[in-house]
């Protein structure tokens, strides 16, 4: 064999082991790879305008180890674009369960026994009622992350800025107009 093709032999070789170690699973690209694909969920259930009926929770399982998931009746399919500003009201039990979304099994916080929580799709205009109820061992709140809390800074749910959190068996509604906002926006 001449040199060259010895060199391009072993360049090869090169490139490929450096390839096996650019791919080779570890678990930094798993939770990675868990998040891509929630937000290829996410992405799909908006685009179809798929929305879950928290308020429903006859399926939940309130003392088992693991996180539960929805019956596929609990899913209403139909868009909601276009209806007159409404009151939406939800109920949300946030609760500790074991789960492994990222394959190892862990205490996490669920809201109504599901992870992610519910969906809240509403309208500019439309009045959002959610009712929280702590069964957690430490205080908890919910934040609406991008919604202007204008005229309702306490129920932005900055535990200890603008409200205290919610005591371990207490219950708190919160209570908001969505404004004038455009978009998906997260609560936590």
């Amino acid at each position: 064999m001449d040199q060259s093709a010895y060199s391009r032999f072993g360049r090869a070789n090169h490139a490929r082991r450096r390839l096996n170690l650019c791919l080779r699973p570890t678990p930094v690209y798993l939770p990675l790879l868990l998040a891509l694909l929630a937000i290829a969920f996410v992405t799909s259930v908006d685009a179809r305008a798929v929305s879950y009926d928290s308020r429903d929770t006859r399926d939940l399982a309130s003392d088992e180890a693991t996180v539960a998931v929805p019956r596929a009746d609990n899913f209403v399919v139909g868009s909601i674009r276009g209806q007159p500003p409404t009151t939406r009201h939800f109920n949300f039990v946030v609760s500790q369960m074991n789960g492994s979304p990222d394959g190892f099994s862990k205490p996490m916080l669920v809201v109504n026994g599901l992870f992610p929580g519910p969906t809240i799709e509403a309208n500019q205009g439309d009045r959002i009622v959610v009712h929280v109820t702590n069964t957690l061992s430490t205080r908890t709140t919910i934040h609406w992350h991008g919604l202007y809390q204008n005229g309702t800074n306490y129920y932005d749910g900055t535990a200890g800025v603008t409200e205290c959190g919610i005591p371990p068996g207490q219950s708190l509604t919160y209570n908001f107009t969505v404004d004038d906002f455009s978009g998906t926006t997260w609560w936590q």
